[in-house]
C-alpha cells in the first residue's frame, strides 16, 4: 500500500510490510498462532467484527430471496435464481474499470437504497413480474457490495478481514433461511411479511459500515502510479504499476484478468456452476415421497439448511488452515462429482431419505471453502499494487457459475419432474401447475389432493 495516509493499524499485509503482520499461508499452525494473537488489538477486532456483520448483512437478502424462490414462482426456482445474480454479472464485470470514480462511501449508501428497493417491491407486489425487478435489485445490491468490499479489503490486515467477510456471508445462508422460516414456519406469515420486516438489514448495513469499521483515512479506492525512478506511488488517479493510468487500458486489464488470474476464477467458477444446479435443478424436485409437493419443498429447505451450514463452515476456515492451489483445483471436481450423483438419484431414486442431507453439507463444504481459499490467494500471490483490482475483478467467477447454473436448473428441474411426472399442487387455490420448463413432457395438472 505504501503510504502514509492509511491508518497503521489498519495496513494490509504486502511483502515490504512489517514482517510480524504478514501471515505465512504454508503453515496452518501459523496462521491459527498469527489470527488469534491478534485479538488484543482493539482496532483489529472491531475491523474483523465490522467485515464479518458486513459480510453478513451482504448476503442475507440475496439468501431470503433464494429462500422464498418457490413464493416467487413455484414452477421456475431457477428463474428467481437467475434474476437474483444475473444483475450481479454487470456489476462485477465492469466494477474493476470504473470503481476509482466512486467512493466507497458512496457504493455503501447505494447499497443500502438498492436494498431497500428490493424489498419494498417484493413485499409489497403481488405481481410476479414487479417482484422479479425487485429481486434484480437487491442482486446489484449484492454484487456491488461484495466486490467492493473484497477490494476494500486490501487496506486492512487482508487475511483477517477476508476471513471474516467470508465467515459472515457464510452465516447469511443460515440467517436467510432462519429469518423465512421464522416467519412462514414459526409464525405462518406471509413472504410479504419475510420481506417487510427484513428491512431492518440495509439499515444496519449503513450503521455497521459508519460507525462500527475503523475505516482508514484514505477510503478512497487506491491505484497505483508508478515512475520508473520513484517505485511504486500510490495514487487515487490511476491503476497500472510500472505505468500511467491513460497507458493502463481496459484491453490491458481484460488480459491481465485472463493470464494472471484464470487458475483461480475457472475453480471458483466450476464449484458454484456445480453447486447452483444441484440447488435449482435437483434439489427442488427431490421429496420422500416424490409425488408430495409439500414434500419436495421439504427437502429443498432442509438441503439448502444443510448447505448453508457446510458453507459457514468452510468460509471461516480461513482463520485455521492455508490451502493451496492444487487444493483449490481438486475441490471443484469433487463438486461435480456431488452434482452428478444428486442427477441420477432424484431420477433413478437409488438413495432416496434424508441421508441425502449428509452429501448437501459436503457441497457446502467445498463451495465454502473454494471461495475464502481462492481470494486468500489472490490477496497473497497478487503484486501489492495489483491487489485491490484482481480481488474486484476475481468475483465475477463464483457469479458467472451461479448465473450459468440458475438458468441450467430450469431446465434440469422440468426435466426431473418430467421424469417422475410431477407437478406443484397449491391446496389454497385448488391448482396444480407444471414446472417453467416441460421438457417435452405433457404434465396433468388436473388438481389431485394425493399431490398435496
Amino acid at each position: 500500500m505504501g503510504s502514509g495516509n492509511v491508518n497503521k493499524m489498519s495496513m494490509g499485509d504486502s511483502d515490504s510490510g512489517n514482517p510480524a503482520t504478514r501471515l505465512p499461508a504454508s503453515s496452518s499452525d501459523e496462521v491459527k498462532k498469527g489470527y488469534f494473537s491478534n485479538f488484543k488489538d482493539k482496532v483489529w477486532l472491531r475491523n474483523v467484527i465490522g467485515f464479518w456483520i458486513m459480510g453478513l448483512l451482504n448476503n442475507s437478502i440475496y439468501v431470503v430471496m433464494n429462500a422464498g424462490a418457490k413464493s416467487i414462482s413455484a414452477g421456475g426456482v431457477g428463474l428467481v435464481y437467475a434474476v437474483n445474480i444475473a444483475p450481479a454479472l454487470i456489476i462485477k464485470g465492469t466494477l474493476p474499470y470504473w470503481y476509482h470514480l466512486m467512493s466507497y462511501d458512496t457504493r455503501m449508501i447505494i447499497v443500502a437504497v438498492l436494498n431497500v428497493c428490493c424489498l419494498l417491491l417484493v413485499g409489497v407486489s403481488t405481481d410476479m413480474t414487479v417482484q422479479l425487478i425487485g429481486v434484480a435489485l437487491g442482486a446489484f445490491a449484492s454484487a456491488l457490495g461484495e466486490a467492493s468490499f473484497l477490494a476494500y479489503s486490501v487496506h486492512f490486515e487482508s487475511r483477517s478481514v477476508i476471513t471474516a467477510w467470508s465467515s459472515g456471508t457464510g452465516m447469511a445462508g443460515i440467517f436467510g433461511y432462519a429469518w423465512n422460516m421464522l416467519w412462514m414456519k414459526g409464525l405462518d406469515a406471509t413472504f410479504s411479511v419475510v420481506c417487510l420486516t427484513g428491512l431492518v438489514l440495509p439499515t444496519f448495513w449503513a450503521i455497521t459500515y459508519f460507525h462500527v469499521l475503523q475505516r482508514p483515512e484514505k477510503t478512497e479506492p487506491s491505484v497505483i502510479v508508478a515512475k520508473p525512478s520513484d517505485g511504486d506511488i500510490e495514487s487515487s488517479s490511476g491503476l497500472a504499476a510500472g505505468k500511467d493510468e491513460d497507458e493502463f487500458s481496459g484491453l490491458q486489464k481484460f488480459m491481465w484478468i485472463i493470464t494472471k488470474l484464470w487458475p483461480y476464477m475457472i475453480p471458483l467458477f466450476l464449484v458454484y456452476w456445480s453447486e447452483y444446479a444441484m440447488q435449482a435443478g435437483t434439489w427442488a424436485a427431490i421429496g420422500f415421497p416424490i409425488t408430495s409437493t409439500a414434500a419436495r419443498a421439504d427437502f429443498y429447505s432442509y438441503a439448502n439448511w444443510a448447505y448453508q451450514a457446510g458453507v459457514f463452515i468452510s468460509r471461516s476456515s480461513g482463520a485455521f488452515i492455508s490451502l493451496n492451489k492444487i487444493h483449490l483445483w481438486i475441490m471443484p471436481m469433487m463438486q461435480v462429482g456431488f452434482f452428478a450423483f444428486f442427477l441420477l438419484d432424484s431420477t433413478y431414486h437409488f438413495w432416496m431419505n434424508n441421508g441425502l442431507l449428509a452429501p448437501a453439507f459436503l457441497t457446502g463444504l467445498l463451495g465454502g471453502a473454494v471461495y475464502v481459499h481462492g481470494f486468500l490467494l489472490i490477496s497473497k500471490e497478487m503484486p501489492e499494487n495489483r491487489r485491490e483490482f484482481s480481488l474486484s475483478a476475481a468475483s465475477i467467477a463464483d457469479t458467472f457459475g451461479i448465473l450459468l447454473a440458475d438458468v441450467s436448473g430450469i431446465f434440469i428441474q422440468g426435466c426431473i419432474m418430467a421424469s417422475n411426472n410431477v407437478v406443484d399442487c397449491d391446496s389454497s387455490t385448488l391448482t396444480c401447475s407444471p414446472p417453467m420448463y416441460t421438457c417435452g413432457h405433457t404434465f396433468n395438472t388436473t388438481y389431485n389432493p394425493a399431490y398435496l
